[in-house]
C-alpha cells in the first residue's frame, strides 16, 4: 500500500491532469530492469513497443508526459507486457525486430528501414565502383544511412581519406579527370593513370573497415539475472540471433549455441546497429568461434 501511495504521489506531482489511478496497478507490476515492453489497447492490439533500462520508470514517463505520442498512449493504454533482455545490444535488436514484426500504429518511424540509403561495391568492371542507392534486399552494402545527404557525405569523406575516385562512384557520370585528381587526392583511376590493381587495394582497405572483427563470434553482455550472460551470434559474418547462457557453462560447439539461440533476420539496419555497438565497445567481451567445429 505504501509503495502504491508513493507511485500515486510521483504520478500526481508530474502530471497536473492526474493519471487515472487504474494505471498505478499497471505500473506497479512492471520491473525496474532493462527490457522491451508492449503497450496494448482494450482490443489487445499492441499499439506501442519500446525499450528501456528501467521499464517501470519509462512507463511513468509515458503516463506523465504531455507529448502528443504520450497523450495517445494515455488514452488507449489497457495493459503492458514486457520481456527482460539484460544486455543493451539484445535490447536494441529485440525492439527493432518486434516493431518490424508487429507494426504498432504508434511506432510509425521504426516500422520501415531506419537507414534506407546504402553504399555497395560493384566489381563488374576492372575498376570497382561504389554505388549509392536506396537499399534493396538482393544487395549487400558496405554501410547504410538515414538519407542521401549522409550517404554522399560518406563518399566525399572517403575520397579524402582513402583516395577514392569520385568518377568511380554512382555520384558522377563525367569523363576525364575528376576534381579530386586536380587536388592530388586521386591518383588517376579516372583517366587510367592508376592501375585497376592499385585502385582495388584502396577500395579493399576501405571495405575492410566495415568488416566484423571475426567471421564467427559471440558478442557477450550482461544477462537478465545474476550468473547469466547474453550473447549475439555472428556466423560467416551474418547476424543469426541472440541467446543466454549460465556463467558456469562454457560454449564448446555450435550445437550449444544454436540450442540457446533465438533466431532473427539479418538486414542492413541490424548490421549498422551491431557495428555501431561494437565501435562503442559496450560489450563485456568477444568470443571468436573460428576454432569451433560445426556440428
Amino acid at each position: 500500500m505504501i509503495k502504491k501511495n508513493i507511485l500515486k504521489t510521483q504520478v500526481s506531482s508530474k502530471n497536473p491532469n492526474k493519471v487515472p489511478t487504474k494505471y498505478l496497478d499497471v505500473v506497479d507490476k512492471l520491473p525496474s530492469e532493462m527490457g522491451v515492453y508492449y503497450i496494448s489497447n482494450h482490443e489487445n492490439e499492441i499499439i506501442y513497443i519500446g525499450k528501456s533500462n528501467n521499464i517501470k520508470k519509462r512507463l511513468l514517463n509515458h503516463l506523465t508526459s504531455k507529448s502528443k505520442k504520450a497523450e495517445l498512449i494515455q488514452r488507449q493504454l489497457h495493459s503492458v507486457t514486457y520481456a527482460l533482455t539484460g544486455g543493451e545490444l539484445v535490447t536494441l535488436l529485440k525492439e527493432q525486430n518486434e516493431i518490424k514484426t508487429n507494426a504498432p500504429k504508434l511506432n510509425k518511424a521504426m516500422r520501415y528501414r531506419s537507414f534506407p540509403m546504402g553504399i555497395r561495391l560493384d566489381e563488374t568492371d576492372d575498376y570497382p565502383n561504389l554505388i549509392v542507392e536506396q537499399v534493396k534486399k538482393e544487395h549487400i552494402y558496405l554501410s547504410v544511412y538515414k538519407n542521401m545527404k549522409n550517404a554522399k557525405a560518406a563518399v566525399f569523406n572517403w575520397t579524402d581519406n582513402y583516395g577514392i575516385c569520385l568518377h568511380k562512384t554512382s555520384l558522377s557520370n563525367s569523363s576525364g579527370p575528376c576534381f579530386q585528381h586536380a587536388l592530388k587526392k586521386c591518383d588517376g583511376a579516372c583517366i587510367g593513370f592508376e592501375s585497376p590493381e592499385a585502385y582495388r587495394k584502396k577500395v579493399n582497405a576501405l571495405a575492410a573497415t566495415f568488416n566484423y572483427p571475426y567471421s564467427d563470434f559471440l558478442i557477450v553482455s550482461n544477462g537478465r539475472k545474476t550468473g547469466e550472460s547474453s550473447f549475439v551470434y555472428i556466423k560467416d559474418k551474418v547476424f543469426c540471433g541472440y541467446g543466454y547462457f549460465e556463467l558456469n557453462h562454457q560454449i564448446k560447439d555450435h550445437k550449444q549455441i544454436t540450442s540457446r539461440l533465438v533466431t532473427m533476420e539479418n538486414n542492413p539496419d541490424v548490421e549498422k546497429l551491431i557495428r555501431s555497438f561494437l565501435s562503442r565497445k559496450r560489450y563485456n567481451k568477444l568470443i571468436p568461434l573460428n576454432y569451433i567445429k560445426a556440428s
